[in-house]
């Protein structure tokens, strides 16, 4: 039996405490709704150097000599043009066995340059130490001066210094110096010719574990052969003790776009403006407002036409100027005012609080939206995948193009539309029920059409026409090109006849069958039908047969009649025509509204 226990397996040892470490954030943000992977990618920009204190300690013993010591001069002059000023500022100190403070720590570029060129050389022997402290006072000042992200002592010099013991202290107490934190004072070196020990200037350098942890074996000492090569060093120090700020130049996010809150001014969100899709840079550093189906980012939602300020087609005549509408008032609590175009300047906006709106503004604000699927659900109370469960983007609709439409148009041609009796001249007829004439209904109504193409938006829009009377002539078939639209329009001749509707929808849905189809690429192309009439057709029974066809084809169909006076005497009425219009129902109208448009026979009609 005790062997038996001998040989029964030790419990297993206790797992190890969980650790507590919170996880690991890649984005940094206040929201704690975070996904893991990142959002946005950037592309970052220089931007402004960090500020810099800069001492130069310029040798002026015997060995340097004139020619030399203004090489050195017009060195620190490189310099100073390469600081961006009064960010950083430039201090001069020349030294030999004496030191003088030439130029005080200044972020004037004039007063730093015109220092320089008075700059006088005088000889001695070399004495670094007295300088050195010297130089700490400076950057220590009065309390009062300004605090620099960085502070940096550049020595050029073309021998050891004589007080050695004097030298090695004080370039600990430079080097000791703190500037923040995480930052000391930095001791550049710069010995020019063979009679400087690199060892001995390496001991009083800075080490680059004082920039950066790259290179921590590497010394601030560079080493030249003569003082024709001062020139070139600039490059050596700037990039080792001159910082540059970043920031975010461009931006692109990989959150879902298409899921997005409808706002009514973004400007009151939190968060920051982003260029939507439809922005183009024309340079490179110009972008510009190029909207197109193919990039832009659409909403599922559509609205009411409104009379917008459109540009007047070259092929028309000016329009006659038309009264001002008085703007709506939106009866309930203020809101912002309407979000201004992309191309407005930020510096002209505006957000004290308006009650008076334009009706585009409100159209788009207050309209209800409609989906593909028929629901009207607003944006932002729909669902989207794979995103987090605050939508993070928030956006302001504004009216923009046309949704894709095939509209055939098809104009009555009969006699009652294109006739009117004329009064007789009773000397040369002696009475009489008169003749019959052009009335010029026709006429109106081809102008009318002539107006109705300069309001749609092509190509998204394409326009047939459709003459009829006892039988159908299609003028055009439907096309994209306003131009040819036009073209074929005022060519077209009336051919009086009686009023038959049946063949006109017949083949109104034939060509409507023939255009363009709706796919998951571009958005649902709308159909529709707009006949001119001045009355309820004769053929009745077959009218209803070709209305019933188009309703079920999801043809809307909409009847302009006009008031002629002849129909007028025949007390012609449109009581068919409400039964044969199909409406469709849109964002903001109800699906029991008319589709029969009465207007008088006259220009202003």
């Amino acid at each position: 039996p005790e062997e038996k226990e001998a040989a029964e397996p030790l419990p297993p040892p206790p797992p190890p405490p969980l650790e507590t470490k919170p996880p690991t954030r890649v984005v940094k943000t206040t929201d704690a709704k975070v996904q893991t992977a990142e959002q946005i990618v950037a592309e970052l920009a220089r931007g402004h150097q960090m500020p810099l204190d800069l001492i130069c300690c310029l040798d002026s013993s015997h060995s340097v000599g004139q020619e030399s010591f203004d090489k050195a001069r017009r060195f620190v002059q490189h310099l100073v043009a390469e600081l961006e000023m009064p960010n950083s500022e430039v201090g001069v100190i020349t030294f030999h066995h004496h030191f003088r403070e030439a130029i005080p720590l200044s972020g004037k570029r004039e007063e730093v340059m015109t220092g320089l060129e008075e700059l006088a050389y005088e000889a001695g022997e070399t004495k670094l130490g007295p300088p050195l402290r010297h130089a700490l006072k400076m950057l220590q000042g009065d309390g009062s001066r300004r605090k620099a992200h960085r502070e940096v002592v550049l020595v050029v010099t073309d021998g050891d210094p004589n007080d050695l013991d004097e030298t090695r202290k004080a370039a600990e107490a430079l080097k000791s110096r703190k500037v923040d934190k995480d930052k000391n004072t930095i001791l550049v070196f710069i010995q020019v010719g063979s009679e400087v020990s690199f060892k001995l200037m390496s001991e009083l350098a800075s080490s680059m574990t004082d920039i950066s942890q790259e290179h921590p074996e590497e010394r601030l000492v560079h080493e030249l052969q003569s003082y024709d090569e001062l020139q070139g060093a600039s490059a050596f120090v700037l990039e080792r003790v001159l910082e540059v700020s970043l920031f975010v130049r461009r931006a692109r996010c990989n959150v879902n776009m298409a899921c997005y809150k409808d706002v009514k001014d973004v400007r009151e969100e939190e968060g920051w403006d982003m260029m939507i899709p439809g922005w183009e840079m024309t340079s490179a550093d110009l972008w510009e407002w190029k909207p197109r189906w193919d990039v832009v980012l659409p909403s599922k939602a559509l609205v009411p036409w409104v009379k917008p300020l459109v540009s007047w087609h070259p092929a028309l005549p000016a329009p006659a100027p038309e009264p001002l509408q008085k703007p709506m008032i939106q009866a309930s609590a203020p809101s912002p005012a309407p979000s201004p175009s992309p191309t407005q300047s930020r510096a002209t906006q505006t957000t004290p609080p308006v009650t008076k709106k334009s009706p585009e503004a409100i159209a788009v604000q207050t309209m209800p939206q409609r989906t593909e699927s028929g629901v009207q659900t607003p944006i932002s109370e729909q669902k989207c995948e794979g995103v987090q469960t605050a939508i993070p983007v928030k956006v302001c609709l504004e009216p923009w193009r046309q949704a894709p439409l095939d509209l055939v148009l098809c104009v009555d041609s009969s006699a009652s539309f294109c006739l009117a009796r004329q009064a007789p001249q009773v000397a040369e007829s002696g009475g009489g029920e008169g003749v019959w004439m052009e009335s010029g209904t026709f006429q109106r109504a081809k102008r009318f059409l002539e107006l109705l193409a300069a309001r749609v938006q092509t190509p998204e829009v394409h326009l047939g026409l459709l003459r009829f009377e006892d039988v159908q002539d299609v003028i055009c078939d439907l096309t994209g090109e306003l131009d040819h639209f036009l073209s074929h329009l005022r060519h077209m001749k009336p051919s009086p006849g009686e009023t038959k509707v049946a063949p006109a929808l017949q083949q109104s849905l034939a060509m409507l069958r023939a255009g363009r189809s709706s796919s998951a690429s571009c958005q649902e192309v709308q159909k529709a039908v707009l006949v001119i009439t001045d009355g309820d057709p004769y053929d009745k029974e077959e009218s209803k047969q070709a209305a019933d066809a188009l309703r079920k084809a999801n043809v809307q169909v909409v009847f302009v009649r006009v008031l002629t006076s002849s129909a007028r005497e025949r007390g012609h009425g449109c009581g068919l025509l409400e039964a044969l219009a199909v409406p469709r129902s849109l964002p903001g109208t109800s699906t029991s509204s008319r589709c029969v448009v009465e207007v008088e026979d006259s220009v202003e009609a």
